[in-house]
């Protein structure tokens, strides 16, 4: 909420704006991370040091990021745009394309290079399946239950994702195959944040219900669940580390959780 883009554990600040730190990405070798602020501001910055990389300033607000391999990046924005940004020192963006009518909340690139994004609609909201950045689109799926919330791209090959909104249930989507596969309710209200192990063999959920759910993506299945009500905090975002074995959970105070596979 302070605008500041930390490293843990300890605490350095690498970046800061004005308004929330929005969404964030980073790179396979853990070197570069891309941070985009609700005032239109997207910096990318050396993890270990902080040492500067692209920096822009946008007229809408920004909602979602991705970098790309070859230095860019993809930021997706309140008007339903994405841009594709350079990692040339001008850092001018390629043309935007339209992947929805409203604002993009998630954005991923696939392995093979093909981008998923989620956005709101005139009505309701959809996912979408590009070939590349700034399409051909291959496919779209409109989601239930309003506004996109937590999202959590699935490992490996496909394009499977996991989201959840505000009716508290969590969906699997085969976006090849343009369809939803499944759903499991283990939460009471609105979903905060979702996340997949990298080998994709375990699940996790948070809420506004206070609850923190691990569960098996296969079927949906709840292996543990958590609960903070004690607290009054509320996690906003979840990370699975060291290859998942580690659980690290982020909450509206500012407090970082930790919780050690068994």
């Amino acid at each position: 909420a302070d605008g500041a883009l930390r490293r843990w554990p300890d605490g350095a600040v690498l970046a800061a704006h004005d308004g929330w730190a929005a969404a964030l990405d980073l790179d396979a070798a853990r070197r570069r991370v891309a941070a985009v602020w609700t005032g239109g501001r997207l910096r990318v910055v050396g993890v270990a040091d902080g040492a500067p990389g692209l920096e822009v300033t946008s007229t809408v607000a920004l909602g979602a990021v991705a970098l790309l391999p070859d230095g860019g990046v993809l930021a997706g924005n309140g008007a339903g745009f994405v841009d594709l940004f350079t990692a040339a020192p001008a850092a001018a963006p390629r043309p935007a394309w339209r992947a929805h009518g409203a604002h993009v909340v998630a954005l991923a690139r696939l392995e093979d290079g093909r981008v998923v994004t989620w956005g709101a609609e005139a009505e309701g909201a959809s996912l979408a399946l590009w070939a590349a950045p700034r399409g051909p689109l291959r496919t779209r799926v409109a989601t239930p239950a309003g506004r996109p919330g937590a999202f959590a791209l699935a490992p490996g090959p496909g394009a499977r994702v996991v989201t959840g909104a505000a009716d508290g249930a969590l969906r699997w989507w085969d976006l090849e195959a343009g369809r939803g596969e499944r759903e499991a309710r283990l939460h009471a209200g609105t979903l905060t944040a979702v996340a997949l192990s990298p080998a994709g063999d375990l699940g996790a959920s948070a809420g506004m219900d206070r609850a923190l759910c691990l569960w098996d993506p296969r079927d949906g299945r709840l292996v543990e669940r958590v609960a903070l009500e004690a607290s009054r905090d509320v996690i906003t975002c979840l990370r699975f580390e060291d290859g998942g074995r580690r659980l690290l959970a982020g909450t509206a105070t500012g407090l970082v959780l930790e919780l050690e596979r068994r």
